[in-house]
């Protein structure tokens, strides 16, 4: 069976570069099409529009469309029970809900979802995406999950507890730097599965050990022969990659490092995933978020943010991650649009540097390369000769005394 993937020029902001190209986790959208369509057994043949399509049966779908190998894998298999044309659907789901904003999905009238992944029986020629989209019968993929409940700081009246789904099927139209987040996260379960998959009898063991109450946390991690990791950094349910370095006194945890990440000592990473040269500097603190290719990180905390290729974070720069009233809203495409939660940082585009005293406001995006500084008039240039015991305060950049209040005022 032949799969065909249409291309696009679906650009994602602010990284003005092609879906296909940008990262989820440790590999581009393109190199997860290409690994799913593999493992499924689908001669993938690229096509520029759909007049290319041949008269014959296969799977097609675009390439700002991002799918899992177990999404694939069961939606062919359904494929071949029926003789009509159909499109990819999943049930609503909390996973489904957390890539809807922005990504122009359609929604069935049971509420599910459907993608742009099509299924092709008829041979008969289409001349647009929206055709294909209103002749292919929707059929909706049985959803295997595990649900999670996570703790959450409860200001802005919310319960504290949110529920959350671990799943290896996902599917998501991506046109927004939060699809690229969302799934980076959602994929640290997926790899991790994946891992698993290939080596079965890791399953196996631990199943016994926590029958018998035994500790089975080296079985639940998966570290290349070729990465040097100290002998004191702790680490949890992991993936780290082909020759990383992972620091004394760090702390790892359900994450994923490609090849060549660098890690240094007493940093902490929780739900990460950083491709390929990703480093991250000293007692850094970073909790899920996704970095792409070559960027620098160092932060006393980060969160639920997403960093391009070669960005350069620094220590005192800030990015916010929660909205103490109300609810987070991203911009896409001149509008802004509620992403009904209070919690989410930011995005930082390729080649951008972040520098000392800034501070990048929940759910905005900053352009690919540019440089972002605090204001000058903050940092001390010139500092001049002053008594000892005087009490100085930076005025303009300078150095001046400060003047006590006057009695006169009454202050």
């Amino acid at each position: 069976m032949k799969a065909f993937r249409i291309k696009t020029d679906k650009v994602v902001h602010p990284f003005d570069e092609a879906a296909r190209d940008l990262y989820v986790a440790t590999k581009p959208i393109r190199q997860w099409q290409e690994d799913a369509c593999a493992a499924c057994g689908l001669n993938l043949i690229e096509i520029h529009d759909l007049a290319q399509l041949p008269d014959e049966p296969g799977v097609v779908f675009f390439d700002d469309v991002f799918f899992t190998e177990m999404a694939l894998r069961h939606f062919t298999a359904d494929a071949m029970t029926v003789d009509e044309d159909i499109a990819l659907a999943m049930p609503n789901s909390h996973a489904a809900r957390a890539i809807e904003p922005a990504g122009q999905v359609n929604r069935g009238k049971d509420g599910s979802f459907i993608f742009d992944i099509f299924a092709l029986k008829s041979g008969r020629h289409f001349s647009s995406r929206g055709e294909l989209q209103k002749v292919c019968v929707p059929k909706i993929q049985q959803l295997r999950n595990a649900p999670v409940t996570i703790r959450v700081p409860d200001f802005n009246d919310g319960p504290g507890l949110v529920d959350v789904e671990i799943t290896a099927r996902l599917v998501a139209h991506v046109r927004h730097w939060v699809h690229l987040l969302r799934l980076s996260q959602m994929s640290v379960a997926v790899l991790l599965l994946d891992a698993f998959r290939r080596e079965p009898s890791r399953i196996v063991r631990t199943k016994w050990r926590k029958r018998f109450g035994r500790p089975s946390a080296d079985l639940r991690n998966f570290i290349h022969p070729s990465a040097s990791v100290h002998p004191t950094a702790h680490i949890e349910n992991s993936i780290i990659g082909e020759q990383c370095i992972v620091g004394p006194h760090s702390h790892i945890h359900s994450s994923v490092l490609g090849s060549t990440v660098n890690v240094g000592d007493h940093v902490r990473l929780m739900g990460c995933t950083l491709a390929e040269k990703v480093q991250v500097l000293r007692s850094s603190d970073i909790a899920y978020c996704a970095a792409m290719p070559g960027a620098n990180l160092s932060s006393q905390k980060v969160q639920l943010s997403l960093f391009g290729r070669d960005v350069f974070l620094t220590s005192f720069a800030k990015i916010l991650d929660a909205k103490l009233k109300g609810s987070v809203h991203i911009e896409h495409e001149g509008q802004y649009i509620d992403l009904k939660t209070s919690f989410l940082g930011g995005c930082v585009g390729h080649r951008s540097i972040l520098g000392a005293d800034t501070t990048l406001q929940a759910g905005r995006a900053i352009p690919c390369g540019v440089t972002v500084v605090g204001d000058p008039n903050h940092v001390i240039s010139r500092v001049g000769e002053h008594e000892q015991g005087v009490i100085l305060v930076t005025k303009q950049g300078i150095l001046v005394p400060l003047q006590a209040p006057s009695q006169e005022s009454g202050e």
